[in-house]
């Protein structure tokens, strides 16, 4: 209750080009919480590699304090074989604003697919917050297709300059389709642990 959820885009396909515009916004009313981002992308495939690079801006309000902060985005997938996928993220602040709850990062990770209905995860994301402060972020889980349009995941998480904040992340999300025109979706999370970390906490 008290949760609204808006999002817009287009996308426009030549080749191996993609050029892509977006905009969301996210309200949580019982937290006093809300979001918006906009953003605009480029992707390119250079035969195995996919490379996407784009810049953002957004807005945070948490508590009647606004954080708005403007950055630059890349992300590169490679895909060397059929089960195996590896990841680069970064996002660089743009400016002289630096956003301690929207900071720059930097990250990588791989997905094995062991077969059609699951798949394994390890990432690792580096954080960089003002004052030279930086901490990290390291998952390891797995998701499946449990049949009858569900979907199961989990995950183990260290965070924390010393590895001493850790996390279990449970899941299920459910779709089912009536006809060519209308789906049902719900879904499920259930996070435990990284306790010390804020709610407007992005990583």
């Amino acid at each position: 209750g008290g949760t609204s959820d808006f999002k817009v885009g287009a996308r426009f396909q030549t080749g191996g080009t993609e050029l892509r515009l977006e905009h969301s916004a996210q309200s949580f009313d019982l937290q006093n919480v809300s979001r918006a981002k906009s953003g605009a992308f480029v992707g390119q495939r250079f035969g195995a590699l996919k490379a996407q690079v784009g810049v953002s801006s957004s807005r945070l309000n948490a508590g009647g304090s606004d954080d708005n902060a403007q950055a630059s985005e890349l992300r590169l997938t490679w895909s060397p074989l059929r089960r195996l996928n590896f990841t680069a993220e970064s996002r660089q602040h743009m400016g002289q604003d630096f956003s301690a709850v929207q900071p720059d990062y930097i990250g990588g990770g791989l997905t094995f697919n062991a077969s059609q209905r699951t798949s394994f995860e390890l990432s690792h994301r580096q954080v960089e917050l003002p004052g030279g402060l930086n901490y990290g972020v390291t998952s390891l889980g797995g998701r499946s297709d449990i049949g009858a349009g569900t979907q199961a995941w989990g995950s183990y998480q260290i965070a924390g300059a010393n590895g001493g904040q850790v996390a279990a992340v449970m899941g299920l999300n459910n779709r089912l389709r009536f006809g060519p025109s209308w789906t049902l979706s719900t879904l499920f999370e259930r996070r435990f642990g990284l306790n010390d970390a804020p709610s407007a906490d992005p990583v």
